[in-house]
């Protein structure tokens, strides 16, 4: 084997550069602005032996967002090294070491209330994969994996002459381990099961502390406290996820589909805002907050037509949960060194239709979607008891996707998208307590968001094919948003100017009609 046939290697980054031309802007405002995101992707491969290759990726990536002496960042960190060894013709096992961080930030250098808050979670992964070809009718997949999450909530350092205090929340570990064995069977020429069974635990792992209330309406005062030291176990969870998959060709254009999944999740994430920016608090499962189960059941039916020339599905499925969180009204989330104290727990449900029609072949492809779907928890404490809508529950997603190839060199495509509006609180009045206002809030995510829609179009045209070229191009022209649709990013609360004591909402948004030309080239 010759030593250059060995290996690859690939580097791609990229960079926004908007923030270099807000600099030349007269508005000093825009001037002061900072927005803009990198990431850059590493990958490598190299064949030590007949039987042996090693795979080598890396992520790196960061948002910066910003306004004169103020700003806020988050960025992810990722490498991965997988060694793959094939043990004979049929048994071969992939060994995989990964290493993640996710981190945000956010600071003032106002010297008055100069701070810096930093937060991260960090993973360390092991994992060892089998695939077994067993017989022409079986492939058999079995393994394990440990996960050791470190957790840092919020650490905030305050500057030489700020008024703040330095507040740091002590991190905690948790560890995920989980074993598993598959089986995809062959049954007969139009049946094929897919069926397994896993199986994890989990251990919330010190340093740490619980809390005892005799009074859980005065959570500031607890009654009793145990600490634990580094690696002492705090609590653990864990039991079996089955899975069970089942396809049944009713011909060689129609099947159906069916399955059953069990699901544990020992993370939470923990967020009452509006916007989808990552200032939220990830919390593992604790000696107070649960782990989550899911439970889901799926039907599908699938019809290909034309000599497979369309292809279209329709498929329902019911999700019932536990172990669901929500917060408080007034709940601070942030910072909170007993933030299971504002944390309220229950169950969920979530269940709906999605259907498709796609083109994949010939001058004009594309895909049409749409998704019916429903999801709310019941927890006491919220509205009544009563089932609600979560934050996320999207009612009906649409998605029109088409491309046509108009030459050899030149194409065009759209892209509309359409989703309902995401539910929130909002404070429907007031009340003052000793000359201090306090919210009324409406039922739990009683209102709605402007529904989400928007169309993207694009041009691409090839490069001429020249002989003896070493490279090969394309340039793009691109509209973002082409008709300029205001879709909502986050909304807040604010007292009218020229009317005290009255509040109203007001809508941010992030993006309007965005064009942009991109020149790609490979060598």
């Amino acid at each position: 084997m010759r030593p250059a046939s060995r290996g690859s290697w690939m580097v791609a980054g990229r960079r926004t550069y908007a923030d270099v031309f807000f600099k030349l802007s007269p508005d000093k405002n825009l001037r002061n602005t900072q927005l803009y995101f990198y990431d850059l992707n590493l990958k490598a491969n190299y064949r030590l032996s007949d039987r042996d290759q090693l795979f080598v990726s890396g992520y790196f990536g960061r948002d910066a967002n910003g306004n004169g002496n103020f700003g806020f960042n988050w960025g992810n960190a990722t490498g991965t090294v997988r060694w793959n060894h094939l043990i004979s013709d049929r048994l071969f096992s992939n060994t995989t070491a990964i290493y993640s961080d996710f981190d945000y930030s956010l600071g003032s250098k106002e010297a008055a209330s100069e701070f810096n808050w930093k937060s991260h979670i960090r993973d360390y992964s092991l994992k060892q994969d089998f695939q077994w070809y067993l017989n022409p009718s079986n492939t058999v997949r079995f393994g394990a994996v440990a996960t050791l999450h470190r957790f840092l909530p919020g650490d905030v350092v305050p500057g030489p002459k700020s008024f703040f205090n330095r507040i740091s929340i002590k991190g905690t570990d948790a560890v995920e381990t989980a074993v598993y064995l598959a089986n995809e069977q062959q049954l007969t020429p139009r049946l094929t099961l897919n069926y397994g069974l896993r199986l994890s635990g989990y251990a919330n792992v010190g340093p740490g502390k619980t809390y005892q209330y005799n009074d859980p309406n005065r959570p500031d005062r607890p009654t009793d406290t145990t600490t634990y030291s580094r690696g002492e176990i705090i609590k653990t969870y864990g039991g079996l996820e089955p899975r069970l998959a089942g396809t049944f060709a009713l011909s060689d254009q129609a099947s159906v589909k069916t399955s059953y999944t069990r699901t544990r999740q020992y993370l939470h994430l923990l967020s009452n805002t509006t916007a989808s920016l990552p200032f939220d608090v990830w919390t593992p499962a604790t000696a107070v907050i649960p782990a989550q189960t899911a439970d889901q059941v799926a039907l599908g039916y699938f019809r290909n037509f034309k000599d497979n020339m369309f292809e279209t599905s329709v498929e329902v499925y019911y999700k019932k949960m536990a172990g669901q969180i929500d917060y408080k009204d007034n709940a601070q989330l942030l910072l909170n060194d007993r933030v299971e104290r504002s944390i309220l727990t229950g169950t969920g449900r979530s269940y709906g239709a999605e259907f498709l029609v796609r083109k994949p072949r010939g001058p004009l492809t594309g895909w049409v979607s749409y998704t019916l779907s429903k999801t709310e928890r019941k927890i006491g404490g919220i509205n009544g008891g009563g089932w609600y809508p979560v934050r996320y529950d999207r009612r009906h997603n649409l998605a029109v996707v088409g491309s046509y190839q108009l030459s050899s060199r030149l194409n065009v495509g759209a892209n509309w998208t359409y989703v309902t509006g995401g539910a929130v609180t909002m404070p429907v009045g007031k009340f003052v307590y000793e000359g201090t206002a306090f919210p009324l809030y409406s039922s739990r995510n009683g209102y709605r968001l402007p529904d989400y829609h928007r169309l993207d179009l694009a041009v691409t045209l090839d490069d001429r094919v020249k002989p003896g070229r070493k490279f090969s191009g394309s340039w793009t022209l691109s509209i973002y948003n082409a008709y300029n649709r205001k879709n909502p990013f986050s909304i807040y609360f604010r007292e009218k100017e020229n009317r005290p004591g009255e509040t109203e909402a007001v809508m941010t948004y992030l993006f309007g009609i965005l064009p942009s030309v991109t020149y790609n080239f490979t060598f």
